[in-house]
C-alpha cells in the first residue's frame, strides 16, 4: 500500500481506532478479539439489526425468549434477508411485467400467515403490554454517531419501540 492511501475501512480498523483514542495503555488492538471472533460478532450484529428492521426492536425479546441465537447463526446472510423481506410484507407480494405492463401478485403463503398470524400478533401484543423506550437499547453515544445532525437527541431517546418509522430509520442507518 503507498504512504499516501488511506487504508480500506472495516470492523479492524475502527476497532484499531476505538483503542488507540479510548485505551490508549493496549499496545496492540488485535491481541484483543481474533478475527473470527470479530466477523462473528460483526454477523451476528447485522442479522438481528436486520430482523429488527424487517418488524421492530421486540424481535429482539422474541428471539431471547425462544433461545433461537444458536439457530440464528446456523442462517447465512441471504436467507436472513429473505426472513426480513417475508417479515416485512408476509403476504409475498411479486411483480411481473408482461407486454410493458407491470402487474401485482399477492400471493398468501403458509409463511406468510404464519408472520400475520404469529409473529405480527406477538409483536402488536408486547408493545401494548411493555412500552419500552429507545435509550434502553441505544445509549447516547450510539445516537451521536448515528445522527450527528440532530440538536435533539434525548428527544429521539424518549421514542417508544412501537414507532416504527423512526426505528426502521435508525436501523436503515445501522445497516446501510
Amino acid at each position: 500500500m503507498r504512504a499516501s492511501q488511506k487504508p480500506k475501512y472495516t470492523i479492524f480498523t475502527e476497532l484499531r481506532v476505538y483503542v488507540e483514542r479510548c485505551h490508549p495503555e493496549i499496545p496492540d488492538a488485535s491481541t484483543i478479539f481474533s478475527r473470527r471472533t470479530l466477523d462473528r460478532y460483526f454477523m451476528d450484529g447485522m442479522s438481528i439489526a436486520a430482523l429488527c428492521g424487517a418488524g421492530s426492536f421486540y424481535i429482539l425479546i422474541l428471539l431471547a425468549c425462544s433461545r433461537a441465537r444458536t439457530e440464528i447463526r446456523k442462517i447465512d446472510g441471504t436467507m436472513i434477508n429473505r426472513l426480513a423481506k417475508l417479515i416485512r410484507c408476509p403476504t409475498g407480494i411479486f411483480y411481473l411485467t408482461t407486454k410493458g405492463l407491470l402487474t401485482d401478485y399477492y400471493l398468501d403463503t403458509p409463511e406468510g400467515r404464519l408472520v400475520k398470524g404469529d409473529i405480527i400478533p406477538a409483536i402488536a401484543h408486547m408493545r401494548q403490554l411493555y412500552p419500552l423506550l429507545l435509550k434502553v437499547i441505544l445509549p447516547s453515544t450510539t445516537l451521536d454517531e448515528l445522527f450527528p445532525e440532530e440538536s435533539d437527541k434525548l428527544a429521539i431517546q424518549e421514542v417508544e419501540w412501537g414507532n416504527i418509522q423512526l426505528t426502521d430509520h435508525i436501523l436503515d442507518q445501522i445497516l446501510y
